[in-house]
């Protein structure tokens, strides 16, 4: 935003400059012209007069100045002529500022940690950058405002209007946004993950790249909003209108949509439908990007916690493996004394290492992978080996 007030203040000190400058010129003239002996008290009055306007010139520029540095002014057609704080990097953490008015505002990657800044205002005011952890920003009005790139961990937004806000990048995990007006803001790559948006207003929002993640989206308006390339998965979408949401690139896998209105030219744009509840009731594995790896989960009746069995089973059909097995009444001679993942090319040790971390957090033990032979194993084909992978939990 354009320091109006410091264009202002820049003309003021200019116009004083060229009075300065007609009072010097005016002076030296009489110099020139005026007879000491007969008006000496003319020339020394002149002489004070211009020393005076020198002293009160250079006054007045580090007034302009200071003042100029720290403040602005603009107009708006609603709010008419608006003086606003230029305060950029400045440090109002743990201050009480609530009901404060910080409109148009220039406070660039300002510190407002723990501050309690309740219905305050800061209407189209520049905060990119700044840090709001764990501030309180109940019923605070956010219109239009920049904050992309600012820190918002852990604050309390309940009732907070940002309509029109800029939000771009800013990571709202844990933040409180119970009623926040979010109208057609910009949270294009914002991270919503695990977030409570019950009562939120999403209209016309533009949440391009935007980490959905867990999110309960029942009964909030996406009305006219952008969702190309958001992160969806494992989100709750019954009964939510989808009509003519972009879903482009959308990542839906685990995604409940059962119940919800869009159309099948609409939901086929979704990069992933993995495990996916569809608006009919069906499953849709399409482009489960695991569904290639045959993932065989096996046990004993007598010593394997079925609980935990079925929880890994179920894990790893949300990931989109395609998984088989069962608990065994008795002990084959394939199946391992301790718990174990094998697999059976190097090309599968990333991918069965990162199943065996899940299951060891799952089944609360130290689990270790092994690459198995061929010859010695069962079920696994030929010149796939690459794609199967097996569980056994002891």
């Amino acid at each position: 935003m354009t320091n109006t007030l410091g264009l202002v203040l820049t003309l003021i000190t200019v116009i004083i400059l060229f009075i300065w400058l007609y009072l010097l010129s005016r002076i030296i003239l009489d110099i020139k012209t005026v007879d000491d002996k007969k008006s000496p008290t003319l020339l020394k009055r002149r002489i004070r007069y211009f020393w005076s306007m020198t002293i009160l010139g250079i006054v007045v520029f580090f007034f302009l100045w200071f003042f100029a540095t720290r403040y602005s002014l603009t107009f708006d057609k609603n709010e008419g002529i608006i003086f606003f704080k230029v305060a950029p990097n400045a440090d109002f953490s743990d201050q009480n500022l609530s009901n404060e008015d910080f409109r148009f505002a220039i406070l660039t990657s300002a510190n407002f940690q723990e501050a309690d800044l309740t219905n305050s205002k800061f209407k189209k005011a520049n905060l990119s950058g700044s840090h709001f952890e764990k501030a309180i920003l109940k019923g605070s009005n956010f219109e239009k405002a920049n904050l992309s790139g600012s820190h918002l961990e852990g604050a309390n937004l309940q009732g907070a209007n940002l309509r029109g806000a800029n939000l771009e990048g800013v990571n709202l995990q844990g933040v409180n946004l119970q009623g926040v007006n979010l109208q057609a803001a910009n949270l294009q790559g914002v991270n919503l993950q695990g977030v409570n948006l019950q009562g939120v207003n999403l209209q016309g929002a533009n949440l391009q790249g935007a980490n959905f993640q867990g999110v309960n989206l029942q009964g909030v308006n996406l009305q006219g909003i952008n969702l190309q390339g958001a992160n969806l998965q494992g989100a709750n979408l019954q009964g939510v209108n989808l009509q003519g949401i972009n879903l482009q690139g959308a990542n839906l896998q685990g995604a409940n949509l059962q119940g919800s209105s869009l159309t099948t030219e609409n939901l086929n744009l979704a990069s992933t439908l993995c495990n996916t509840i569809l608006p009919n009731g069906e499953t849709s594995y399409r482009n489960c990007p695991n569904l290639k790896y045959t993932v065989g989960v096996y046990g004993l009746l007598n010593t394997t916690n079925a609980e935990k069995f079925i929880q890994v089973q179920n894990f790893l059909r949300e990931q989109g493996y395609s998984v088989r097995g069962t608990l065994l009444e008795e002990r084959p001679v394939w199946l391992s004394y301790n718990s174990k993942v094998f697999y059976y090319s190097s090309k599968s040790k990333g991918i069965a290492n990162e199943i065996k971390q899940k299951v060891s957090a799952i089944v609360h033990q130290n689990i270790e992978s092994q690459q198995n032979d061929l010859d010695s194993s069962v079920g696994v084909i030929r010149g796939q080996e690459e794609f199967f992978i097996y569980v056994h939990i002891i």
